[in-house]
């Protein structure tokens, strides 16, 4: 009986269901049809973009990955972890491109999609995840920075997640939150590696919510 209320019903049963998961890969999809072509095809020339990239030249060339370094001389202005991703994209082909530059943030960019449809769902069901994917993924700021070898994109990535964590945690309540506060603390610790103080903005707003409540 519960077989044929399914056949006839398929609104109700499991099939749909997996049909609507399936739907959320979509915004992903997109964001990887928008993020990925022709990013190593653009000159990277001046600017931090350019700073990134020879900082992660250095590391290959000097095999030195502790410390960022150029022309012999330490820059901790930018956190390593943006550096450290290209660097490592790079190992492959033996030296730094224009495509290995650009492709941690593009990767992030379309994590943080899925990170923010994750939380989208968690917190206000799938049509909302669904509808956030595409939102987030098309908007032109975001796209803009997921094709420049910038590190706001893994920041952004690292913010989202931590949110992600953070919700889980409240949401689930018990022993079961302890996990999930211990991910919401490595994401604001891969956000602070990222760009620096920038990634401790989870901190406030979490903060706040625990008071609060």
């Amino acid at each position: 009986a519960t077989l044929g209320s399914r056949v006839m019903n398929p609104v109700g049963g499991s099939t749909w269901d997996r049909w609507r998961w399936l739907a959320l890969l979509l915004p992903l999809l997109v964001a990887a049809a928008l993020y990925l072509p022709g990013i190593g095809q653009r000159l990277i020339y001046a600017g931090d973009e350019a700073r990134y990239a020879l900082l992660a030249r250095t590391m290959i060339e000097t095999g030195d990955w502790l410390v960022p370094r150029l022309s012999g001389e330490v820059r901790m202005a930018k956190n390593p972890l943006f550096i450290w991703s290209i660097a490592a994209l790079s190992l492959p082909g033996g030296k730094v491109t224009e495509l290995t530059a650009v492709l941690p943030a593009a990767l992030s960019g379309i994590a943080g999609v899925g990170m923010t449809m994750l939380l989208a769902r968690r917190m206000f069901g799938l049509r909302a995840a669904l509808l956030t994917g595409f939102v987030l993924a098309t908007t032109w700021g975001y796209l803009w920075m997921a094709r420049m070898a910038l590190a706001d994109m893994m920041v952004a990535f690292w913010v989202v997640a931590s949110m992600a964590a953070f919700w889980h945690a409240v949401a689930d309540g018990g022993t079961s939150r302890r996990l999930p506060m211990a991910l919401f603390w490595v994401c604001v610790a891969g956000g602070l590696a990222a760009k620096g103080p920038a990634g401790l903005m989870p901190v406030l707003p979490c903060g706040a919510f625990l008071v609060a409540e």
